[in-house]
């Protein structure tokens, strides 16, 4: 499976603060989202003992959760192993945030 990637640096506008705000997220242990279970196999196997965590990003017009989504692989330390975002949770399009 091949994703495409993104620099962080060069996300679509409307990513990067929720994004910061996940990190934050995953360094202080605060919440670590919904666990999504790669059930369609578009994102790598996640490996032993780790976990996919999944992250709405903004709202719909009727206060529904969008389509943007960001995806973290968590380590069971809770350290990040890597990051992916859909701007539509529905096609399941997945790209790769790199550093």
């Amino acid at each position: 499976m091949k994703l495409k990637k993104i620099s962080r640096d060069h996300l679509p506008y409307g990513i990067r603060e929720p994004l910061r705000e996940l990190l934050h997220q995953v360094r202080t242990n605060s919440n670590k989202g919904t666990v999504f279970n790669n059930n369609e196999g578009r994102l790598p196997n996640a490996g032993f003992g780790n976990n996919y965590y999944e992250y709405d990003v903004g709202q719909d017009r009727n206060d529904g959760r969008g389509k943007f989504r960001l995806v973290a692989l968590l380590a069971p330390s809770g350290e990040l192993q890597s990051l992916y975002f859909t701007s539509d949770h529905y096609d399941m399009e997945w790209t790769e945030i790199t550093w």
